[in-house]
């Protein structure tokens, strides 16, 4: 950024920055969805504020980059960059100038033009920090969120499926041996008491069934009978 003749531009470009407004971003792009500020609502906003405080702009186009690109679809798209050089002058003869870029795509012949729009547009909002009319950070933010402890807990205490279910009959009644069968109601209890009433109490009869054949079987047998553990059943539950 170069200064030239005097100081007065100085006081001005203050005064600028005293008097402007916010600008919304009101406008929505139609293809991505994000909203945005137009070059309109930008000129219109300011142009008044540079009006009372005797300021003008004169750009100069410094460099301009064309290529043509091919879209999505197959047609043909025109991508253009443009470097800027635009001097704030006022009535003393006093001026700022400095650089911008600005960048733009069309598949008409509008892309040099949006191109010009970018790079003032984006060179306006940053010198004069136009701020919006919007939500701001999150720091405002206090979303309400669930205990982390209740949704395990919520998780911990689903049921297991009734493919389980049907699992532990089947495994029930293949075993033969008392001792394995004391393992496995052991070892398969916590998930026994977690199932539904009904199931719960469906497979603590059958395994009580399958013991009563386990223990006629045995007796039946020539050599000496099987002497089986003895099993807690004070709350009925297998063990």
């Amino acid at each position: 950024m170069e200064i030239e003749n005097g100081k007065k531009i100085y006081e001005r470009l203050c005064s600028v920055m005293a008097e402007i407004e916010a600008v919304t971003k009101d406008k929505k792009n139609p293809q991505q969805g994000y909203n945005y500020r137009s070059i309109d609502d930008v000129y219109n906003m300011l142009q008044p504020v540079f009006g009372r405080n005797k300021i003008f702009i004169l750009p100069n186009v410094i460099e301009i980059k064309e290529e043509e690109r091919q879209s999505k679809s197959g047609g043909t798209l025109f991508y253009t960059t443009i470097e800027m050089e635009y001097s704030f002058y006022t009535d003393d003869g006093s001026s700022v100038t400095t650089k911008a870029t600005g960048k733009a795509m069309d598949s008409g012949d509008k892309s040099l033009d949006k191109a010009k729009s970018s790079a003032i547009k984006n060179l306006l909002l940053q010198m004069f920090i136009i701020p919006t009319i919007e939500e701001k950070d999150t720091e405002t933010a206090s979303p309400e969120v669930k205990p982390k402890v209740q949704q395990e807990q919520k998780v911990s205490t689903e049921p297991p499926s009734k493919e389980l279910y049907t699992k532990f009959i089947d495994r029930i009644n293949e075993i033969n041996n008392m001792f394995e069968l004391d393992n496995w109601g052991k070892k398969h209890k916590s998930e026994i008491d977690a199932m539904p009433s009904q199931q719960q109490t469906d497979l603590r009869e059958l395994y009580k069934a399958r013991k009563e054949t386990i223990k006629a079987l045995a007796s039946m047998d020539t050599e000496p009978s099987v002497t089986e553990s003895p099993i807690p059943e004070d709350t009925h539950n297998p063990e």
